[in-house]
């Protein structure tokens, strides 16, 4: 049925031919079913749905499993090549992994991945006063790798800070 097509005075929708003289649903009337629905749902009672027996213990389990399942599958990361994984267990150290794609329980266990095979590189500029009185400009670069990740996560807060003062420390003293 095209929608010019005469139909007899009547203005008919060409997918189910239904008469089209309502306009837009009730915004009140939508509000008052979707509440009757959520509440037939949740087993308020009272609703014209009547809810399922046992419905709202079934949407709270479902909801229960869903969020277990969630749980399970965020708890999977990969430690790549060359590095080592850390674990802290509600902030105290548990053990360390090696590479591998490996599994934590989230929100209890915290994962830090370390780099302890790359070659590290630190630059460190500096201004010297000689004994003739001369200044003196002197670079410096440290090459490091890392040993061991249980120390560098847990023994300083800033590993890198705390190797650039020793730096500066040992270049003032030459």
């Amino acid at each position: 049925m095209a929608w010019n097509e005469p139909g007899g005075g009547k203005k008919k929708d060409p997918w189910g031919g239904k008469d089209n003289k309502q306009g837009p649903p009730d915004l009140d009337e939508v509000m008052k079913k979707l509440q009757d629905k959520l509440n037939g749902v949740l087993g308020n009672g009272g609703g014209s749905g009547g809810g399922v027996p046992g419905g709202s213990m079934k949407m709270f389990s479902g909801l229960g499993v869903l969020a277990v399942l969630g749980w399970f599958f965020f708890g999977f990361y990969q430690v790549s090549q060359g590095e080592e994984g850390v674990i802290l267990r509600f902030g105290s150290y548990s053990t360390t992994v090696g590479p591998g794609l490996q599994w934590n329980p989230p929100l209890i266990d915290r994962v830090y991945t370390v780099n302890t095979q790359r070659l590290e590189s630190l630059n460190s500029r500096a201004n010297m006063l000689t004994l003739d009185e001369n200044i003196v400009e002197v670079g410096l670069v440290v090459q490091y790798r890392i040993g061991s990740a249980k120390d560098y996560v847990l023994e300083m807060s800033r590993p890198e800070a705390g190797l650039h003062h020793a730096t500066e420390s040992a270049l003032r003293h030459v």
